[in-house]
């Protein structure tokens, strides 16, 4: 598989929508989450996270890419169940 750069190409890429849910982690509620449903992993705003009051439980072990850079998460949670949606 070859990975191009469309904008060398000359083509034109279409702006992203964004969608906003609600839910909650822990029956910590929030409102302004962000949905993205090509992503592989889900992130938090590290003071959001730290606000749950939890743990980091492993480093993180790889590059996540995202608005066109890349960064090191600061680690993984599991076992945290996120509901979407009011309730």
């Amino acid at each position: 598989m070859q990975i191009a750069n469309l904008t060398e190409q000359g083509s034109e890429i279409s702006q992203a929508t964004v969608a906003y849910i609600a839910g909650d982690i822990d029956s910590v509620k929030f409102n302004k989450g962000i949905l993205d449903t090509g992503s592989n992993i889900n992130m938090l705003d590290s003071d959001f996270f730290d606000s749950l009051g939890f743990e980091i439980d492993q480093k993180a072990r790889y590059m996540i890419k995202g608005a066109g850079m890349k960064t090191l998460p600061i680690g993984e949670k599991k076992g945290h169940p996120i509901v979407l949606g009011m309730s």
